[in-house]
C-alpha cells in the first residue's frame, strides 16, 4: 500500500468515527450559516440546499449535540476540569 493509499484509508476511518462525523457535521453547520449570512446576491442557495440535505441525512450529529443541556454539560465539565487541575508550581508540605 502506498503512502497516499494509507492516508486515504486512515482519513476514511476517521470520517467513519464519531469524532470525524462530528467535525464534518460542524463544518457543514458553520458553512451553511456563513453562506446564509452573506448579502443575497452572494448566497449560493443550491449549495446550501445540498449541504442541508447532507447535514440532515448523513451528518446530523452536530445538531444533536447543540442542545442547551449539552452546552450546560460542557460548562460543568470545564468547571470541574478547572477545579481538579493541579498547579505544577505548588509544592506539597
Amino acid at each position: 500500500m502506498t503512502t497516499e493509499e494509507k492516508a486515504i484509508q486512515e482519513a476514511g476511518e476517521f470520517l467513519s468515527s464519531i469524532r470525524g462525523r462530528y467535525i464534518v457535521s460542524q463544518a457543514l453547520y458553520i458553512a451553511m450559516n456563513e453562506i446564509n449570512s452573506r448579502p443575497p446576491h452572494l448566497q449560493e442557495p443550491s449549495n446550501v440546499s445540498d449541504m442541508k440535505y447532507i447535514y440532515e441525512n448523513v451528518f446530523p450529529i452536530y445538531r444533536e449535540f447543540r442542545t442547551e443541556d449539552f452546552d450546560q454539560l460542557k460548562m460543568s465539565l470545564l468547571e470541574k476540569n478547572t477545579e481538579d487541575r493541579v498547579d505544577p508550581h505548588e509544592t506539597k508540605d
